[in-house]
C-alpha cells in the first residue's frame, strides 16, 4: 500500500511540476499552465499566454488535493472563506483543530466553526493528517505498523475506523475499540477520502 501511495504522490507531483493544462469550474482554460507558488489564498501560474493569479474558491479540488502539504498550508493561510449564509471572512488563518471545529482567526476577530461547515474549496486544502487531528485518530496498537482508515460516522455520531481485518469499530469514552456489526449503517464524511495518519 505504501508503494502506491509513494507512487501516485510522485505522479501528482510531476503532473504539478511539469506544465499541463488546467481548467476552472467556470470554464477557463490556461494552457500549458505551470505552478510557481501558493500564497495568502491563491495560486500563482505561468502558462502560455503569461501569467494568473487564482483565488482559492476558483480552483478545482482536485488541484488543492494534489498540492504538497506545505502548498496547502501556504494557499489556505490568509484565504477568504464565504460560507452558505452568505458570510465572508477575510484573511482566514487556521489556529487550531479540535475535535471536528476548527477555531479559525480572520480580519475581524476569529470564528470557531465546524468542519463540515466549511466551503468544499477550503476543505480541499487539508491532508489526511490534519483530517485526522479534526475527526480524532483511533489508537494505534503497540506496534502495529497498520494504517488506519477513516471510513465515515454512525447516525449518533461516532468516528468509525477500518479493523486490520476489515471489522468496522469505533473508539469508546474508555479508549476501547467497539466492533459495528455489518447491518450498522455507517456515513461518510465531507473532505474525508482518505488514510488517517498519512501526510
Amino acid at each position: 500500500m505504501y508503494k502506491y501511495t509513494v507512487c501516485l504522490f510522485a505522479f501528482l507531483f510531476s503532473l504539478l511540476a511539469s506544465a499541463a493544462d488546467l481548467t476552472l469550474a467556470d470554464g477557463t482554460v490556461y494552457a500549458n499552465a505551470e505552478l510557481k507558488k501558493c500564497a495568502g489564498g491563491f495560486i500563482y501560474l505561468q502558462h502560455e499566454k503569461g501569467e494568473a493569479k487564482i483565488a482559492l474558491e476558483n480552483i478545482p479540488e482536485n488541484f488543492s488535493a494534489a498540492l504538497s502539504s506545505r502548498q496547502r498550508n501556504a494557499l489556505r493561510n490568509g484565504a477568504d472563506i464565504k460560507l452558505a449564509d452568505g458570510m465572508v471572512y477575510k484573511n482566514c488563518t487556521v489556529q487550531s483543530m479540535g475535535k471536528t471545529l476548527l477555531t479559525i482567526k480572520h480580519a475581524q476577530g476569529t470564528l470557531e466553526i465546524s468542519f463540515s461547515e466549511l466551503p468544499e474549496y477550503y476543505r480541499a486544502t487539508f491532508t489526511s493528517s490534519q483530517l485526522a487531528k479534526i475527526y480524532g485518530q483511533a489508537p494505534a496498537a503497540a506496534g502495529s505498523a497498520v494504517q488506519t482508515q477513516i471510513l465515515g460516522k454512525t447516525a449518533n455520531g461516532q468516528l468509525v475506523y477500518s479493523g486490520p481485518r476489515g471489522g468496522r469499530y469505533y473508539v469508546n469514552e474508555r479508549g476501547r475499540k467497539v466492533y459495528l456489526k455489518k447491518d450498522i449503517e455507517v456515513k461518510p464524511i465531507d473532505g474525508v477520502k482518505s488514510t488517517a495518519g498519512q501526510p
